[in-house]
């Protein structure tokens, strides 16, 4: 047996030890937590600066309700990580379905959706408060629509031509009428309607000289091209107007000229070639780039010439990155997230248009897609078929 003083000395070194462990498991678990709460912590998956991944998507009750999806972002960049999606704050809940891939338009009462690019494509219109939908027209291959207050526009291809068409239907009921062109134009890609009561219209131009951006007067149906592309090859894409300028994008880039037509300059101070949405509000333009990024730039003056100060990155790091709105001092975006992992990393995000927290105020499931909004809430159409609602502000 050991003498006293020899016990006491190996008590107090097994006691050091012993001390010495749970302080280091003290710190990790600290170390943990701060990480969760700056976007770099385990359980949501991704790093610091990417949406979160996890588990398979949760599933949509009897009535169109979500709850919280071990796939949903809880990570990324934007004022300290996203704060993960609340089913009681912002509860979703369906409006319709249609067969995707769906694209919408909505107005303060109603969400309208086709089938994007499909021969015929029915339009329907949904109260956005819920009830049975009503068949509009069929269209011809539809890209995108707008929703104005007397017609619903969408802009689309041929059924059987590689051309484009303009097409305006009135929501009060009957039939659809065409928005004639004085030139055949390619497939139309985007459509917006402005604050000075003209529809905008951006056009996949293939060859040279054809009009890439047109205009004409929602009470009418004369177009006039603003824009003829000088060597073709031109995508088209989603488009925003404000201060009497049109931002739009095409091939990714984001251009802009006046709302009366001219040259095609630059809308950012450094060019890209991956932009996916644009949209407007009283001070700024923002995009979604499909690096999973969002950006703000000031508008430009009325000279629309892209000068002033350079565009700054909001927020990034989210999966399948699509379109973005404004509203009430606010963005929102939407992310379908990835698609061979239960839409892992995906939902609906909003923030300050001034840049700040991220929340995601939908879920991951389902796979958010299009986006818009209609009066209090926040409207996507979904990969699968399903178009929901959420609310624009926190419930409870």
């Amino acid at each position: 047996m050991s003498p006293p003083s020899l016990r006491r000395a190996l008590l107090l070194a097994l006691g050091a030890i012993i001390s010495a462990g749970c302080l280091k498991t003290l710190d990790e678990s600290l170390i943990d937590a701060t990480g969760g709460s700056d976007g770099g912590g385990s359980g949501g998956g991704g790093s610091g600066s990417s949406g979160g991944s996890g588990g398979s998507g949760g599933s949509t009750g009897g009535s169109g309700g979500s709850q919280p999806d071990a796939s949903d972002a809880s990570d990324g960049s934007g004022g300290g990580g996203i704060v993960p999606y609340d089913a009681k704050k912002y509860p979703v809940s369906n409006i319709g379905s249609g067969t995707a891939p769906v694209i919408i338009a909505a107005d303060d009462q109603s969400v309208f959706r086709a089938t994007k690019n499909k021969v015929d494509s029915v339009v329907v219109s949904q109260p956005t408060a819920g009830g049975s939908g009503t068949a509009m027209p069929a269209v011809e291959k539809p890209q995108a629509l707008a929703a104005g207050a007397q017609y619903l526009f969408v802009a689309g291809g041929r059924n059987t031509l590689d051309e484009g068409s303009i097409t305006r239907l009135p929501k009060a009921g009957g039939p659809k009428e065409n928005v004639p062109v004085s030139t055949a134009i390619g497939v139309a890609s985007g459509i917006v309607l402005g604050p000075d009561g003209f529809a905008y219209v951006s056009v996949a131009a293939v060859a040279a000289g054809s009009a890439a951006l047109l205009r004409f007067d929602v009470a009418g149906t004369t177009t006039e091209p603003l824009y003829t592309t000088t060597s073709g090859n031109e995508t088209g894409g989603d488009l925003a107007v404000q201060g009497g300028c049109v931002y739009w994008i095409s091939n990714g880039a984001v251009w802009i000229t006046t709302s009366s037509g001219g040259a095609r300059l630059s809308a950012l101070s450094s060019q890209v070639s991956d932009a996916v949405g644009v949209t407007t509000d009283a001070t700024s333009f923002y995009f979604t780039r499909a690096s999973g990024s969002v950006w703000r730039r000031t508008l430009s003056s009325t000279a629309c010439d892209g000068g002033g100060p350079a565009e700054v990155e909001l927020t990034s790091g989210f999966t399948a990155i699509g379109d973005v709105i404004s509203y009430d001092g606010n963005i929102a975006f939407s992310a379908m997230g990835d698609k061979a992992q239960a839409y892992a990393g995906g939902g609906v995000f909003a923030l300050p248009a001034g840049g700040g927290q991220v929340t995601q105020i939908a879920p991951s499931e389902l796979g958010p897609l299009d986006i818009d909004q209609s009066g209090s809430f926040v409207v996507y159409a979904t990969d699968v078929g399903p178009v929901r609602k959420v609310p624009k502000t926190p419930q409870g």
